[in-house]
């Protein structure tokens, strides 16, 4: 375990359960909410209104009926989708709801910076943190053949004080957030753990300037052994990921990429990912593409160790997002975390590489295409000052 200037230290006394699909990890969250006593805080990049926002509200509801305090930061593009009649329920409820860099004419390019982290901590009890947003996209168990593949881990022990100081940190620096006061401050602090917990677990935060997840990822890059596993629905990657990816398998550690099958959000990334499809095989990185429905799960097994939350393997979630992931050392978690992609590889097809030297050209402008696009959409930004 590294120690290199990183945020938060490594929190030993934790539990990790992996929750697969909102079948699972919705009902579990409301679950939470329901009995909470104290708090719930909660910052959320994707939220828009439907059946899943409308039991996430009611449950919010009934807590504040309770006397639960509830704060919310969401992102003001990626909740461009709630309602204002929903917006209007949730503060005539006295619910705390701040959103975070509104547009404005005169910024508009700034406004290209998203707060992309999807984090809910219920007392000082659990937290959850993965890639689903609060909306029906991930409603698989209303919605079970086009439901988006996801996943959330549920945080228990020492490590949830840390996601309460993440939060408070980030209520306190948002502009026009109301101030947050010492006595809400210590409503949230830990109490004396109640369990026995052993898995080690630490926060990876990214922004710009700040990319503990890459450091952290590419750290284990270099030191991996037997295996290297990545699910992530936009591959669009840093040449200095893709080369340490490569190095791995040249030195015999088997290394597979799961990515989007026929089914995405953003067809057109899949054409950039496609574009790096030949140099990887040809290093002997296997490749799979998931096809029952679209895979939003961003994770990373490598031998025992995994690296999960919010944060995308791509050049500008990396460049204009925070974001914020977990790394997991424990033997139960990544069992998990195991049987989890076995499950998802059974449903996923195989690229070949002969067949993929054989795909029609049609295949091949796209790729060229869209890659170029990229390229040029990224010397842009770097040149400029968003």
């Amino acid at each position: 375990m590294h120690k290199k200037n990183y945020t938060y230290e490594w929190k030993t006394a934790s539990q990790f359960t992996l929750l697969i699909n909102g079948e699972i990890f919705y009902p579990d969250i409301i679950h939470s909410i329901n009995t909470a006593v104290h708090n719930i805080c909660i910052i959320q990049y994707l939220v828009s209104s439907g059946k899943i926002t409308d039991d996430f509200i009611s449950a919010l509801l009934d807590a504040r009926v309770r006397g639960v305090n509830i704060r919310m930061i969401l992102d003001d593009y990626g909740s461009s989708g709630l309602s204002l009649s929903d917006r209007k329920t949730l503060l005539d409820a006295n619910i705390k709801l701040i959103f975070y860099n509104p547009f404005k004419l005169k910024k508009l390019f700034q406004y290209v910076h998203r707060d992309h982290r999807k984090l809910i901590i219920i007392d000082d009890d659990v937290a959850y943190t993965g890639g689903a947003g609060i909306c029906d996209e991930f409603d698989t168990r209303r919605n079970p053949e086009q439901g988006w593949q996801d996943i959330m881990v549920k945080m228990q022990g020492s490590i949830v004080s840390d996601w309460q100081q993440l939060f408070l940190r980030s209520w306190e620096q948002i502009k026009n957030a109301p101030n947050t006061s010492q006595s809400s401050a210590q409503a949230i602090a830990p109490r004396q753990q109640r369990h026995e917990y052993t898995n080690a677990g630490r926060i990876n935060l990214a922004y710009k300037g700040t990319q503990e997840v890459v450091r952290s990822l590419t750290s284990h890059l270099h030191r991996a052994e037997k295996s290297i596993v990545i699910v992530t629905p936009y591959f669009v990657a840093t040449r200095k990921i893709r080369r340490n990816l490569i190095k791995a398998a040249r030195r015999g550690v088997k290394v597979t990429l799961i990515v989007p099958g026929p089914h995405s959000d953003h067809p057109w990334i899949n054409h950039i990912t496609r574009h790096y499809y030949s140099k990887l095989l040809k290093n002997q990185i296997q490749i799979f593409e998931y096809q029952p429905r679209f895979i939003h799960s961003k994770l990373v097994l490598c031998d025992g160790w995994v690296n999960m939350g919010s944060c995308n393997l791509d050049k500008w979630n990396m460049r204009f997002n925070l974001d914020a992931n977990i790394e997991i050392v424990g033997k139960a978690f990544a069992q998990q975390v195991h049987d989890y992609l076995e499950s998802v590889l059974s449903s996923s097809q195989t690229i070949n590489i002969t067949d993929w030297r054989n795909r029609p050209w049609r295949a091949r402008v796209k790729e060229w295409f869209w890659s170029k696009l990229a390229l040029w959409i990224e010397r842009l930004t770097q040149t400029s000052r968003y």
